[in-house]
């Protein structure tokens, strides 16, 4: 059995107990780094659900049940005219593997290109494939090698990559 949260909090859930964490990273870090003890003088608002599954979390599919929980699709303001390299990404987005979600796109730091980051959610590998070249780019959005149309993945990793516009 698994908590999913919606809110900042964690929780843990053992053999004959469920505890729920209902302080920050921040009231930790007060607390323990700078010996600063804090009184938490606030509403903490959060919701759980508890998802009974058989076998493990990546075969129940926690992960993506969370992620369905926490993140709900909100669709961006987009130009009703759509730059070509733009149409063929949201097209090639939306006929990707269903184990490979969306986490973030937006616009590079240069403002020269479209930065995706998706995450492969289920434990498996595979590869991703792209109509157009792209560019893989790691987390700070710098060149890592050469244009492919394929994007290997395993399972849980998170794949960033630039589309020029």
């Amino acid at each position: 059995m698994r908590a999913v949260n919606t809110g900042e909090s964690g929780s843990h859930i053992g053999k004959e107990f469920f505890q729920f964490i209902l302080i920050t990273t921040l009231d930790i870090f007060a607390m323990i780094i700078l010996d600063k003890p804090r009184t938490i003088n606030k509403l903490l608002m959060f919701c759980y659900q508890i998802l009974p599954h058989a076998g493990g979390p990546v075969e129940a599919g926690v992960e993506r049940f969370a992620l369905e929980q926490n993140v709900p699709l909100r669709r961006p303001a987009l130009p009703a005219e759509r730059p070509e390299p733009l149409r063929r990404l949201l097209a090639d987005l939306a006929q990707a593997d269903d184990n490979l979600a969306l986490q973030a796109m937006k616009r590079s730091e240069d403002g020269t290109a479209v930065i995706v980051r998706l995450c492969e959610i289920d434990g498996r590998r595979g590869a991703g494939r792209m109509s157009t070249p792209v560019q893989p780019v790691d987390l700070l959005e710098d060149v890592q090698g050469e244009p492919v149309t394929e994007l290997p993945y395993r399972p849980f990793e998170i794949l960033s990559f630039a589309v020029p516009m």
